[in-house]
């Protein structure tokens, strides 16, 4: 957890670019400071499955059941247990028709061992992600996931309430700094400063990619990310990768 709150954040960010009174928390530059702070945020979560991200969660399956509404807090599948010494391969929704209304099988499964899963959008009242999984499930059972944990927008109030940056890591602040400084020189007219400072942020989002052990997902073969070999280690009781 980081120990810089976000009033401290926007107030360094003011002081650096001598935008605005850093003591004043409720004018419309300091709702602007908060708007570019989300922005480059999310603009970093999305980048990447960061380590420091990741979130656990559990895929309940229940019999005859293909459509799940996951956790609020799941913002991204990076992997499910399919319980069969895999993972559950993500599949475009045309694939999944094509077993689905063709009764053909999937590719890896067997009768009651769902192993595919298709993202059928978020839920109206929550946000959630919906998913199909395939072949139906011909029992309960439940299966360890992990996902990027989702963040929230801040919004002007929580400048009071001694809001931490908990999401971020104390050591990636700097380049969410330099982003929010970025987009502080484009209001103030500073088109140079501006394009250097952006160019610093999306730089060090690069080396940070680069620096990371985990791959990103694809449909290759390759070894699943340590978190996950432990998982099946403690469930299974076994040292084999």
């Amino acid at each position: 957890m980081s120990a810089l709150t976000l009033a401290q954040f926007i107030q360094q960010c003011k002081r650096k670019t001598r935008y605005g009174d850093p003591s004043v928390t409720t004018d419309s530059i300091t709702a602007d400071i908060v708007h570019y702070t989300n922005q480059r945020r999310f603009r970093l979560w999305r980048r990447y499955p960061w380590a420091w991200s990741i979130y656990e969660f559990t895929l309940a399956l229940v019999a005859g059941t293909i459509n799940y509404t996951l956790d609020v807090l799941v913002g991204d599948i990076v992997a499910i247990d399919n319980g069969n010494g895999g993972y559950f391969k993500k599949r475009t929704l045309k694939r999944y028709l094509q077993w689905h209304k063709g009764s053909q099988t999937s590719d890896e499964s067997t009768s009651d061992n769902p192993s595919d899963y298709v993202r059928m959008g978020q839920d109206e009242a929550t946000d959630a992600l919906k998913i199909k999984v395939w072949p139906e499930p011909a029992s309960a059972a439940n299966r360890t996931g992990w996902a990027k944990k989702r963040i929230a927008r801040y919004a002007v109030a929580d400048i009071a309430t001694n809001t931490d940056f908990g999401y971020f890591p104390e050591e990636v602040l700097d380049v969410l700094e330099s982003g929010v400084i970025a987009d502080i020189y484009e209001a103030q007219g500073k088109t140079a400063e501006s394009v250097a400072k952006n160019q610093y942020f999306q730089a060090e989002m690069e080396r940070m990619v680069k620096e990371e052990a985990v791959e990103e997902d694809s449909e290759e073969q390759r070894d699943p990310p340590d978190y996950m070999i432990f998982h099946r280690r403690k469930r299974g009781g076994t040292t084999v990768t």
